[in-house]
């Protein structure tokens, strides 16, 4: 749980722009359910990283779509299947 915390603290101390920090926090919240450990200790990594990947596969994370990066602001956030999550023509311009 304080890997949660600290992800939701730095989120707020190092904000970029408001898509950035959305999506940030958003993918934070999800990637902070996955958890397998090895000898009840050690986090298990190959498990994490192949739980990731599903779950990106899934649509489950955010990404962003659009030329260049965010902080450009020609773009949206999108499911990681690449489905959208608002229709274009619920964005106001």
């Amino acid at each position: 749980m304080t890997g949660w915390f600290f992800a939701r603290a730095y989120e707020f101390t190092h904000k970029g722009t408001a898509f950035d920090s959305t999506m940030a926090l958003y993918n934070n919240e999800i990637g902070s359910t996955v958890i397998h450990r090895k000898l009840l200790v050690l986090p298990d990594f190959d498990a994490i990283k192949a739980d990731l990947l599903k779950k990106y596969d899934a649509g489950e994370l955010w990404i962003w779509d659009g030329p260049g990066t965010s902080k450009q602001s020609n773009g949206q956030i999108i499911k990681s299947n690449g489905v959208k999550i608002f229709p274009s023509e619920e964005i106001i311009p």
